[in-house]
């Protein structure tokens, strides 16, 4: 009986460790993709985030393109 516990005890461990190299193949592929946007560096602020949901779930409700505000650039 203590042989069957460690055979499969032994059987996890061996399908925990190829789960962890599948996930570190994964995330080498992952992390060697180019980008799938680029940005200026600048960032919408909470409140302007709020805005635009607003904005988008008035345009969807009345068929209107949005008039968002545009934010100065320094």
């Amino acid at each position: 009986m203590g042989s069957n516990d460690t055979e499969a005890q032994a059987e996890r461990a061996q399908a925990s460790e190829h789960k962890d190299v599948q996930y570190e193949r994964a995330m080498h592929r992952a992390l060697a993709r180019k980008p799938l946007f680029t940005s200026d560096g600048t960032r919408l602020t909470r409140e302007e985030i709020y805005d635009r949901a607003r904005t988008r779930a008035e345009t969807n409700v009345d068929n209107e393109t949005p008039k968002l505000h545009q934010t100065a650039k320094s």
